[in-house]
């Protein structure tokens, strides 16, 4: 099972440069297609598969029609069942109360010896007493630096991508499966979307 989260404690600023087409749905995605696809996209990843169906509940829960004509969710919650049988929870809020505790972005991966919190590298067991190990040391590095190095290698040298187009477009699509949910007020299949990946 996978439980993670997208939260922050306020709204994008509604007179910002950005608020005519963020706060519009149909030019965004909505905020789960416009933000939250990269969070899901590491689920697909931790996962090793992609969603099979998706159930959820959400919408403007804060600040209906703010900015006038809002049309995107400020908060919702998915629960998604993949191809290979992990299920996962997902939620995006933008009214975490600041000081109250579980704020952010996270990703807990739960197993049958214990789980991973993938923000720490920390693997928490469960069996009785036993400690919690960090499995990779924070090691410093500028990881904007190696993706971009990675991309460069990609076209220069021909090194294979790290993650392809069918990555980007699962994640894609994992998003837009649990928007689509959402909307539809039902559980949406995989292959609601007419998508062969």
């Amino acid at each position: 099972m996978i439980k993670a989260q997208r939260h922050s404690g306020d709204d994008l600023p509604h007179d910002s440069p950005s608020a005519d087409w963020f706060f519009d749905a149909k030019r965004s995605g909505d905020v789960i297609v416009e933000m939250s696809v990269h969070n899901l996209d590491v689920c697909n990843w931790v996962a090793n598969s992609r969603p099979e169906r998706a159930s959820g509940f959400g919408g403007a829960l804060v600040w209906p029609n703010d900015p006038p004509g809002r049309t995107n969710m400020d908060g919702y919650t998915l629960s998604y069942e993949y191809q290979n049988g992990v299920k996962m929870s997902f939620t995006q809020v933008f009214f975490h109360p600041r000081g109250l505790p579980g704020n952010g972005q996270y990703w807990y991966v739960y197993g049958t010896e214990g789980a991973v919190d993938l923000m720490t590298s920390t693997f928490y067991p469960r069996k009785s007493g036993a400690k919690p190990e960090v499995l990779f040391p924070d090691e410093k590095q500028d990881l904007n630096y190696l993706h971009v190095e990675s991309l460069f290698d990609a076209i220069r040298k021909g090194t294979p991508v790290t993650a392809g187009i069918e990555v980007g477009a699962t994640g894609a699509l994992t998003a837009i499966l649990g928007r689509d949910s959402i909307y539809k007020k039902r559980m949406m299949s995989w292959s609601d979307l007419g998508a062969a990946l």
